[in-house]
């Protein structure tokens, strides 16, 4: 789901009023010892963060007494943050009395925000701004009524189409578009986000589009086979099940977000100088840019910039053709393994960049931009999309990475097809920890430069 700025921009300044509000209440005026900033800051940037690995910022519909009580849970962990890196650093104790005038004043101005953001999101809604286009397949009298109400009345940030269903049936103001067949094409047609299942008949159908398009599920029906990742959400007081995304919408998948950011962010500064003396390099060595810019196959199976340094010559891709008349076993070898090991199109430096894998170094930046992750799949090209033989339903529900399995099993040696079922296994059996075990061997791998070319 799309983060939302300005609910986390209101939230900041909600929460700097607290602290004024709490450095008045507590010092009669704005003479205090000026060491309290930071601390008050460290505790607001814990309820942000919260709030942010929560799902807060990333919801389209919101409930008032979900989110009071998101707003506890966040005071809660951030006293917990506050007090663990007090007495880790030994540091002096800030007044107590200030804490809880900043803790009141906040948790009474963050409550008064997300009144105000609720009723601006309904207005919005209303008038028809950031809707979400949804298709109910099914009979919407099965619905629950009020549930239907608010989906008809865009109570809910939802823009209903039509409904889908074999037969014709009596239901106000929302339009029939005819049976389980035209499923595909009114989806295309309409730009849809959402099929909301009615009828447990079609809910094996519908799970399995939304799976290959990569569109939201919602159904009033349990699912019955486990290995579809799935959750509980309440709307309107009604229970309804959700098609998961694997990772990248739970609380661990927005962790691993934060963790790119802050990680890659650094890396990038740091790594300023070396980009520097690459690109000097490169441009000494040949003629053309610096930087290979390439589509990649993203989440969702949308396409993104990918940046590389350049490491071949320029246009290289014809030269590719030409090798193939030339020699037809290199043409085997690239369809096993997407790459030759001997490629006469590799320049001097290029040959260096590929051997440390510096050449990579520039999807820093993709990973800031939120194209990808640190760990994930292989980034595919659309080229390859044929050779996927169906992996691609797995692959794309998670964002590229620089690193993953396939770097650390053989990086380059390792054939297509074997890169495919260990990006699989990467996505179904994900967790932090894999991630962290995956970033320390890429290191000696690398060094090693096994598999490289």
């Amino acid at each position: 789901m799309k983060l939302k700025k300005i609910p986390i921009f209101i939230d900041i300044i909600a929460l700097i009023l607290a602290f004024l509000i709490g450095i008045f209440l507590r010092f009669g005026g704005m003479n205090f010892p000026k060491h309290y900033i930071w601390r008050i800051f460290l505790f607001d940037v814990a309820v942000i963060i919260y709030f942010y690995i929560r799902g807060l910022y990333h919801q389209r519909y919101y409930s008032f007494f979900k989110d009071l009580k998101m707003i506890t849970e966040a005071f809660e962990a951030a006293m917990f943050v506050y007090l663990l890196i007090t007495f880790a650093f030994k540091m002096e104790q800030v007044s107590r009395l200030l804490l809880f005038y900043v803790i009141i004043a906040g948790y009474i101005l963050l409550i008064c925000d997300k009144i105000l953001i609720n009723y601006a999101q309904s207005k919005k809604f209303k008038k028809g701004i950031g809707l979400k286009n949804v298709i109910i397949i099914g009979d919407p009298n099965k619905l629950p009524l009020k549930f239907l109400n608010s989906l008809s009345n865009r109570e809910l940030g939802r823009n209903v189409i039509g409904y889908i269903n074999d037969q014709v049936v009596e239901v106000d103001k929302i339009q029939y578009l005819g049976g389980s067949q035209v499923l595909e094409e009114c989806v295309e047609k309409h730009k849809v986000d959402e099929i909301i299942v009615a009828a447990e008949k079609y809910q094996e159908l519908a799970i399995n589009f939304c799976i290959k398009k990569y569109i939201g599920f919602l159904s009033m029906y349990p699912f019955g086979r486990s290995e579809y990742p799935y959750e509980i959400e309440v709307i309107g007081n009604e229970v309804f099940f959700r098609l998961r995304e694997v990772f990248t919408d739970t609380n661990w998948g927005r962790v691993k977000r934060l963790i790119d950011l802050f990680v890659s962010t650094i890396a990038f500064i740091i790594a300023l100088p070396l980009f520097l003396i690459i690109a000097i390099a490169i441009k000494i060595d040949s003629k053309g840019p610096i930087f290979y810019i390439q589509d990649r196959i993203g989440l969702h199976g949308k396409l993104f910039k990918l940046y590389k340094f350049r490491t071949m010559v320029v246009n290289a891709d014809k030269l590719l053709e030409e090798l193939f008349k030339q020699n037809p076993e290199l043409e085997r070898e690239y369809r096993i393994n997407h790459k030759l090991k001997n490629d006469p199109r590799i320049t001097r430096v290029g040959k260096i960049l590929r051997k440390f894998s510096l050449d990579e170094l520039p999807q820093l930046l993709n990973i800031i931009k939120g194209d990808m992750s640190l760990v994930g799949p292989r980034p595919y090209m659309p080229k390859e999309i044929k050779e996927c033989e169906g992996y691609e339903e797995i692959l794309w529900r998670v964002p590229p990475g620089l690193t993953g399995l396939w770097q650390i099993s053989g990086r380059a040696s390792t054939d297509f097809s074997t890169r495919l079922k260990m990006d699989e296994y990467y996505i179904m059996n994900w967790s932090f920890w894999l991630d962290i075990e995956i970033l320390i061997k890429t290191i000696p791998a690398v060094l090693k430069k096994d598999g490289a070319y």
